[in-house]
């Protein structure tokens, strides 16, 4: 296939790339993955590249760029086609069928651990990549860790995820709207990022989300939205320990809904807490 670039040199190569990933990227996005694409296509740190933008490339070297731009140029995410995905200074491999681990995330998870005690017992519910068990495990060693799953894929990124950082997690294969294939161990910490995006809210979401990433991951229907909360809440019931934590990601727009829920359950404290952007986006129960 042949490349219309205007020569072989890298730094005409790092143009042209930059705007053949538009307009699926921003013009800022893509002037920063260009550089994580380069160093995957051929082993070459930005640092190297910058280093040496004269540098003339193969015709295979740049196919390897080419099919790497055109992925994400067609929608794919690029934590797809890196094949990894950055969580709380970690990298996690992602792919299609796991959802890719988002900031916002990691700041209910530095919040969780700031509130559990030496020695506490955690289960991570629809755990995905395993992102917030393995973090919340290697953080702090002297927690017991297991996480849920029902997705197949999932719980195989979860698994080799874990083991690639060495992180100990129990990860069981579960539904959390079926408590009863849950564990009954008591558990100081439950935390959870499950599903809350209501159908009718997937039209103000990004191609890129809406197509690639799963939908048994991220969406619940406008009439019941709060079906997994709900869910935990009863399972809270029966397996937080006294004094022990809720953590929950929830929709912005749903914070007070999420409130009377907890409190019609009979937890005493609902907190919620904004992230990063001033969303409502976590709440701890106890």
């Amino acid at each position: 296939m042949p490349i219309q670039s205007p020569s072989n040199l890298l730094k005409d190569i790092l143009i042209y790339y930059r705007r053949f990933m538009q307009p699926a990227l921003s013009e800022e996005e893509s002037a920063v993955v260009i550089y994580w694409l380069i160093e995957k296509a051929l082993g070459l740190t930005k640092a190297e590249v910058l280093l040496d933008t004269q540098r003339r490339l193969s015709e295979s070297e740049i196919l390897k760029i080419h099919f790497l731009c055109k992925r994400v140029s067609l929608g794919e995410p690029v934590q797809y086609v890196m094949g990894e995905g950055w969580f709380y200074g970690r990298s996690y491999e992602v792919g299609k069928g796991v959802l890719i681990p988002r900031p916002e995330t990691e700041e209910l998870v530095e919040e969780a651990i700031k509130r559990i005690g030496l020695g506490s017992m955690v289960i991570d519910l629809c755990t995905g990549s395993g992102c917030i068990a393995s973090t919340i495990a290697l953080e702090r060693q002297d927690t017991r860790v297991k996480a849920i799953e029902i997705d197949k894929t999932a719980i195989g990124y979860a698994r080799k995820n874990a083991e690639r950082l060495s992180a100990r997690v129990d990860f069981i294969e579960g539904d959390v709207l079926n408590i009863d294939s849950l564990p009954n161990d008591q558990f100081d910490l439950i935390i959870s990022n499950p599903p809350y995006v209501r159908e009718s809210e997937i039209a103000l979401m990004e191609s890129r989300v809406i197509d690639w990433e799963p939908s048994l991951a991220l969406f619940v229907s406008d009439e019941d939205p709060l079906i997994f909360y709900r869910s935990i809440g009863l399972y809270a019931k029966r397996c937080l320990r006294p004094g022990g934590i809720i953590a929950l990601e929830i929709n912005e727009n749903l914070g007070s809904e999420v409130v009377s829920l907890f409190q019609g359950l009979d937890f005493e404290i609902v907190e919620l807490k904004l992230d990063m952007r001033g969303k409502t986006r976590m709440a701890f129960i106890s």
